[in-house]
């Protein structure tokens, strides 16, 4: 699904002639029945209309776009996709997200950055790293871009076209959702198929960050993580729970850093094992009444047994 397409030179003259968030207001009505906020026809305006000058300085007149193209099985839609054909006449999509900030400030989480949306400053996903994960995710989804002899070639950036010119956004790196009983033992075996998306992210990497943090605070910290069915709750607890096995013939915690989705816990050197276990504290933390632990591992099962028991033993 997608609310607009056409070519760019279409797109162009649409903009020029201000009707194009006129367009796309009425194509969102016609698919979801009600219309959009008022704030998000006033970025389509504002957003759009610097697209339509990159275009124009571009010269780049004779190529096709999409606005709003709803990613398959998710809700999540792309700002804005040109295709054309490259060097040596080859077929190319670029995914751009586009953003209205004026400036930015750095988060405790690797793929995320604080700015003022929504009436306060918030943590958010970087542009990079939210249109880097459209990408792989698109990539692994639409046949056009991996099927065939000459499937699509598929790039993305970020357009921040309010941003001051000398000013930089802080740098992020990417880290890697399907359905979720089809590649649990995948995911904690360490070939995840899964890309994370926008909120998912945010919540990941709040997480890590609270377990890194608890290397020098001994303060608890819970974290309540909100969400409707297939949101990805279960995806992020399982993520971070697949980092630490316990060895009993060796009494102690072993794993393979490298095997780690997480950038941090991959560069962790001689605290891997304390960042993991701390990981594992905030997430068997977060039932008032207890939490169910699924465990791949019959070693780290019995050690975790052999706690529990030992537990019950003393209080008694």
């Amino acid at each position: 699904m997608r609310l607009y397409a056409g070519s760019s030179g279409q797109f162009v003259e649409d903009t020029v002639l201000n009707q194009i968030a006129g367009k796309l207001k009425n194509a969102f009505f016609s698919h979801y029945r009600y219309n959009p906020s008022h704030a998000e026809i006033s970025s389509w305006q504002n957003s759009l209309r610097a697209m339509s000058g990159i275009l124009q300085y571009g010269n780049l007149l004779d190529h096709g776009v999409m606005l709003e193209y709803q990613l398959p099985l998710t809700s999540r839609r792309l700002d804005f996709m040109v295709t054309g054909k490259g060097q040596g006449n080859s077929d190319n999509a670029v995914i751009v997200e586009l953003k209205q900030w004026e400036k930015c400030a750095a988060a405790d989480g690797e793929n995320e950055v604080a700015t003022f949306v929504g009436g306060a400053s918030r943590e958010v996903l970087h542009p990079s790293a939210q249109v880097g994960r459209y990408r792989m995710y698109l990539s692994d989804t639409h046949t056009a871009f991996h099927e065939g002899d000459n499937p699509v070639s598929l790039a993305a950036c970020a357009y921040l076209h309010n941003y001051p010119y000398d000013s930089e956004v802080e740098e992020s790196k990417y880290r890697p959702s399907r359905k979720l009983m089809d590649h649990v033992g995948q995911v904690i075996n360490g070939n995840s198929r899964y890309v994370l998306l926008d909120e998912q992210v945010v919540a990941y990497d709040k997480v890590r960050a609270l377990a890194k943090k608890g290397f020098h605070d001994r303060r608890k910290t819970a974290i309540i993580i909100k969400g409707g069915p297939r949101t990805g709750k279960s995806v992020i607890a399982i993520k971070l729970m697949a980092d630490l096995l316990y060895k009993f013939d060796r009494q102690e915690w072993v794993g393979d850093r490298q095997q780690s989705h997480d950038t941090v816990v991959r560069r962790s050197g001689d605290k891997f094992t304390d960042l993991v276990k701390n990981t594992y504290r905030v997430l068997l933390s977060r039932g008032m009444k207890g939490c169910y632990v699924h465990f791949m591992d019959k070693e780290t099962e019995h050690f975790f047994r052999s706690r529990m028991e030992s537990e019950k033993t003393t209080a008694t």
